[in-house]
């Protein structure tokens, strides 16, 4: 079994510093129960009993790390999601310290169109399964030609984790 994660949007610290996912529907004024904290997410996919794939959307997610000026970056999310406590296969839209570029002709971010167009079939290569390591060559190339090279995504996995299917192709 197989469950996938995906979250797009933006991050913010409580003045605890707890860093919160915000949705769509977040209201700043009660942060705790209108966003998603961070460390209630690693509870869950650590919970989780199968292989677990998350897809994290976001400009450099600025406050994931405990800053409140928004300088600091995702590489330490992704890496507490991949170790092998927690065991996520975890792909980002862009580097620590990039923007995740959008454009209204895709309908949504570089990546979020990359990981569709990878899980539909495109990242199958000819072959009929999309795998975690097709996918991830996938996303890599579109994203950099999308955005002209402005914008390059990321992925972790766990220690001695075997590629595995993700997809079947159409």
């Amino acid at each position: 079994d197989v469950a996938m994660i995906f979250f797009a949007g933006h991050g913010i610290n409580d003045n605890n510093g707890v860093f919160y996912m915000l949705p769509v529907a977040a209201d700043l004024e009660r942060i705790r129960t209108t966003c998603l904290n961070f460390e209630e997410l690693k509870q869950t996919v650590s919970s989780i009993a199968g292989k677990v794939v998350v897809f994290i959307d976001a400009c450099h997610s600025g406050n994931v790390m405990g800053s409140r000026r928004g300088g600091a970056d995702i590489n330490a999310v992704v890496n507490e999601l991949s170790n092998t406590e927690n065991g996520a296969i975890t792909y980002t839209s862009s580097t620590g310290k990039e923007f995740s570029l959008e454009d209204p002709a895709w309908g949504n971010g570089a990546f979020t169109k990359a990981v569709i167009e990878g899980l539909s079939g495109k990242a199958a290569f000819g072959k009929n399964k999309v795998t975690i390591k097709s996918l991830d060559a996938y996303i890599s190339d579109r994203v950099k030609e999308l955005t002209k090279g402005k914008q390059h995504p990321t992925s972790v996995s766990p220690p001695n984790v075997p590629d595995f299917p993700i997809a079947v192709a159409q």
